[in-house]
């Protein structure tokens, strides 16, 4: 994943190339479900830092329907019967014959890893009716629906996140303001810092005086990131998170970034993004943290000595401004007056990455 979205991020700079940015359609699983944990624990917080991954690329985004609400794959006990595309029936029906013929004889034949694989892929996910409200069909319809409504349609609607402030559809609203009120998420470079880490994507995004470091945990552990040596000591003060926490951090060029799956989320500067379940006001001084994770912090955060650690819990984000003013820039970075930092640090179901994306 980290491969193909750094090749059409690079592409879009390179070639002058302009990108259309996406994690769901009508021909893809369920972004929590596939790229996340859309578990009761964590289905909300990944869905949040899922959110800041998406925002944070360069393009043009689009946000396919259910996707601003967190809505997930229905349930793996549902049968073959539920899956209405063409394609699954295909596909199922030609394993069937295979397997049948394979057998030489024509006792049940097993089929559940198909099944679980389509729980995981299939198109039809995407295509079960949207779920407005609690009421009958989930407010889609009267009448008899061509899919069956997914089984969490009371609790998981429009109508029950609007209002709430915690929401994911509350957290996607405030996401795209942050973008539209930042140039850097939209146009700037694109750098990626973490290449042979299978459970850590941190990447920059730089453009004209600004620049953003962006940093994801995939993992459902701690995991431990070593800042660049380019990054100089820098403050951070959280604008945008998932959590009401206030606080300003300072950390040194060298340090490392704990990152533990229950922590800060969403951290953005002005100019940047720093992505972790909480809600900190952090400046940091020449980067920001796109990620899941949260600080690991109490809910005020003091400043740190030149070679602390910050603590960050997974699957939280954060949204960090950065005052490049107040420190020394990064080298590749001297003029900058405005740095972000978003720390976003969410576990993923698996542990790892995925290998592939879309």
């Amino acid at each position: 994943m980290k491969d193909i979205i750094g090749r059409w991020q690079r592409y879009k700079r390179d070639e002058d190339f302009w990108n259309t940015v996406f994690m769901e359609n009508h021909d893809h699983p369920r972004v929590v479900s596939r790229f996340g944990n859309d578990s009761e624990k964590w289905r909300n917080k990944s869905a949040k830092l899922l959110a800041i991954l998406q925002i944070s690329q360069g393009g043009t985004q689009f946000i396919f329907q259910g996707q601003e609400l967190g809505l997930k794959n229905f349930p793996g006990d549902w049968g073959i019967e539920e899956y209405k595309d063409v394609a699954s029936q295909n596909y199922w029906n030609k394993i069937l014959e295979r397997r049948k013929k394979e057998g030489g004889q024509d006792d049940e034949v097993d089929m559940t890893d198909i099944l679980d694989n389509f729980q995981k892929k299939a198109r039809d996910h995407a295509r079960i009716p949207m779920q407005w409200d609690s009421t009958t069909n989930a407010g889609f319809t009267t009448g008899d629906p061509w899919m069956r409504v997914n089984v969490d349609y009371e609790t998981w609607n429009a109508k029950a996140q609007i209002d709430d402030q915690d929401s994911v559809h509350s957290f996607w609203k405030k996401a795209l303001s942050v973008r539209k009120n930042n140039e850097l998420l939209i146009y700037g470079d694109f750098e990626d810092l973490s290449e042979g880490h299978d459970k850590v994507f941190v990447f920059t995004r730089t453009w004209e005086s600004m620049a953003a470091l962006v940093l994801l945990n995939f993992s459902e552990h701690e995991e431990t990131f070593s800042l660049p040596a380019r990054i100089l000591e820098s403050t951070m003060s959280l604008v945008l998170g998932n959590y009401d926490e206030q606080g300003v951090i300072s950390i040194a060029a060298g340090s490392e970034i704990r990152l533990r799956p229950d922590g800060p989320r969403y951290v953005l500067h002005i100019y940047g993004i720093h992505l972790t379940t909480m809600q900190f006001n952090v400046v940091f001084i020449a980067s920001a943290l796109i990620a899941s994770a949260s600080l690991a912090m109490s809910a005020t955060i003091t400043g740190f000595d030149g070679a602390a650690a910050l603590e960050i819990r997974a699957r939280d984000s954060m949204f960090a401004l950065v005052n490049a003013e107040a420190s020394t820039m990064l080298a590749p970075m001297a003029r900058a007056r405005s740095l972000v930092a978003a720390l976003d640090v969410r576990p993923h179901l698996t542990g790892k990455l995925p290998e592939h994306t879309f």
